[in-house]
């Protein structure tokens, strides 16, 4: 029987990269308007609206990071950038989840040698 035609005996799973995932987690990032004027940042327009995109269409607030000019008080976590604070809030249970599910994936990929070709997953 041809090697090629044999039943498989494993499954092949292949998940975005760490740092694909990272650059779709910053799209719902709350941008200040400053940055945008500085060209810091370049915001997606909608090309129907030609409006700034509301990336919270997709995340349905998965993931949401505000930002304040002001340090915010009741913050998961939080850094200043900037001039502008970027935080999760306390309060917001599906971010919070998120983060954690990031860094986690972060850890896994860390502890297996930064993308190194061995498993992070075994069943």
């Amino acid at each position: 029987m041809n090697a090629d035609l044999a039943p498989r005996q494993e499954l092949v799973v292949s998940t975005r990269s760490l740092k694909e995932i990272m650059h779709f987690l910053s799209q719902p990032v709350e941008v200040p308007l400053a940055h945008v004027e500085k060209g810091i940042v370049q915001q997606t327009i909608d090309p129907v609206t030609n409006c700034p995109f509301d990336w919270q269409e997709i995340f349905h607030d998965l993931f949401r990071v505000q930002t304040s000019k002001l340090r915010p008080r009741g913050a998961a976590v939080s850094i200043k950038h900037n001039g502008h604070w970027f935080y999760i809030d306390e309060s917001d249970i599906d971010s919070k989840r998120t983060f954690n599910l990031l860094l986690e994936l972060f850890n896994l990929e860390i502890r297996a040698g930064g993308g190194a070709q061995i498993p992070l997953l075994t069943i």
